[in-house]
């Protein structure tokens, strides 16, 4: 094992959030002799913030990248069950405080929202390069959803486990690069202040939670889903392992992992969860590495000395020298000690999750011929959620030609099956997977064993035809395959569909086919 998988999974939960599972074209103390002088300091600095807070201007609002669907990807929220929680807690330079706002989607979602609040609305401030530094408030519409680990599917009752951890975030709350920024903290290859960022940690721990520690403090949750809000100062010393730099950088999941939050308290019993900071892991790690290291090297000191070459003190996890098979097996053997260190990291369990019901989906439900054809074209067309369709002659009305400047030729497979099942939220999807043609030694071509996989990630009747396009390289000609699989969830998921992900079953063929690139 080695912990390149470590870093798949953290890196692919914050891949799939900006669109990249897809194909590349479908694509941020007091002193006891002087309390009166501290008294009047502390009414002077309080009145100070809350002047400043009350002569906050609100200016234009935060509008949608897109239109959302009801019934395609997280849905859209459900007015009646917006609701802003009373978590506010206090920017560490001043400033209207940081809250959460909550809401359920039309595809059974439950999902919290990140900003600054302000007159009982949630929001963003016009600073590091938002709103051209504006200095005004701006507030963001319900289902904004900018985070990527900010919803998690509902249980049996309702209730849902989702936690984030931004790295980096601007104060100014809005945490990736959109049309109303400019340069500052949003610039490409910025260097942001330290003082402007922040780390933070919110979501969702469940019914059964009642606070969390963070920082060397403990604040209780909010609300019946057990929310919680940590806003800390940033630190890079602070930052997720292998992750360089970590500023404008993001993890999550259903459950608590390393990061900001230290601590999960629990009613009813349940033991509580204690974590190990960033530090104290990467000590674990160390130790655990060393141990690793030294086994190998009074074992195998040949080899020990050719990877001790490779990739400084991760070095027999960053590169692979030519090995014999022997050697590739001694140093598996070797790295084995790290697997529960490095790839299983510490994580809170889920306490009060209970499953949904419903009946069981077989394989003999599921399954249906799939078919594929080839289209070949100079140019193809997209929008917000229909197919790729080919578009030399014209670009169909509220389509986009996709930007291809830069990219090899490509050819689209369309690929086409019966939903036999129907789906009606986020707990199930199908999905669609393609493995690329042999390479027959053209350097440039992937070959077998890589290909691209993508969710139909929409509400499907039983019955209705489902049509899914993908481009593939059209340089590298021969037989590609197709599979097409039925994914549901069975304990605490998010709201990205991406296949191997905690909370799934295990996946129910539809069917196969291949596909010819000429």
């Amino acid at each position: 094992m080695t912990d390149y998988f470590d870093l798949l999974e953290r890196e692919l939960r914050g891949a799939v959030r900006r669109g990249a599972h897809r194909p590349w074209y479908a694509r941020l103390v007091a002193r006891r002799s002087r309390p009166l002088v501290a008294l009047l300091a502390c009414l002077v600095l309080g009145g100070s913030a809350y002047a400043a807070e009350q002569a906050l201007r609100t200016g234009r609002a935060v509008g949608a990248d897109a239109p959302a669907l009801p019934y395609t990807f997280s849905g859209v929220p459900i007015a009646s069950s917006v609701q802003l929680l009373a978590l506010r807690v206090p920017d560490p330079v001043g400033g209207p405080p940081w809250g959460l706002e909550q809401y359920r989607t039309t595809r059974g979602l439950l999902c919290v929202e990140l900003g600054r609040v302000f007159d009982g609305r949630l929001g963003v401030l016009g600073q590091d390069g938002v709103f051209s530094d504006d200095g005004r408030f701006h507030p963001l519409p319900v289902g904004f959803d900018e985070f990527g680990f900010n919803c998690g599917t509902e249980d049996a009752h309702g209730s849902a486990f989702t936690n984030a951890v931004e790295y980096g975030l601007p104060s100014s709350g809005l945490a990736y690069d959109r049309p109303i920024t400019s340069g500052r903290c949003y610039a490409t290859g910025r260097s942001c202040p330290a003082p402007e960022l922040r780390t933070i940690a919110f979501g969702l721990l469940g019914p059964d939670a009642v606070s969390v520690t963070y920082g060397g403090t403990t604040e209780p949750t909010a609300g019946a889903d057990g929310a919680y809000l940590a806003v800390l100062p940033f630190s890079r010393a602070n930052c997720p392992l292998h992750r360089s730099p970590c500023a404008g950088g993001s993890t999550g999941g259903p459950q608590v992992s390393v990061g900001a939050i230290t601590g999960v308290h629990y009613r009813g019993g349940a033991p509580d969860c204690t974590l190990p900071t960033e530090t104290q892991l990467a000590a674990l790690q160390a130790r655990v590495w060393q141990r690793a290291a030294a086994q190998l090297r009074s074992r195998y000191p040949a080899l020990a000395a050719r990877v001790a070459t490779f990739g400084g003190r991760r070095g027999m996890f960053a590169g692979r020298p030519a090995l014999t098979a022997a050697e590739q097996a001694a140093l598996i053997a070797a790295e084995r000690p790290l697997e529960k260190a490095l790839l299983i990291p510490p994580q809170c369990p889920t306490v009060g999750y209970v499953a949904p019901g419903g009946p069981t989906v077989t394989a003999a439900q599921v399954a249906a011929p799939v078919h594929v054809r080839v289209v070949r074209a100079s140019r193809y067309c997209s929008g917000v959620s229909s197919s790729l369709v080919p578009c030399d002659r014209r670009v169909p009305r509220g389509l986009q030609v996709l930007p291809m400047h830069g990219q090899p030729p490509q050819v689209l497979l369309v690929v086409s099956f019966r939903a036999r099942v129907a789906v009606s939220n986020n707990d199930r999807w199908y999905e669609i997977g393609t493995s690329n043609p042999p390479s027959r030694g053209h350097a440039r071509c992937a070959g077998q064993g890589t290909g691209s996989f993508g969710p139909v990630d929409t509400n499907l009747r039983a019955g209705q035809l489902v049509r899914y396009t993908t481009l593939m390289d059209a340089d590298c000609p021969g037989r590609a395959g197709v599979t097409v699989q039925f994914i549901r969830t069975n304990g605490p998921a998010g709201s990205m569909p991406v296949p191997g992900l905690s909370g799934e079953a295990a996946p129910l063929t539809v069917g196969q086919t291949t596909a010819l690139i000429p």
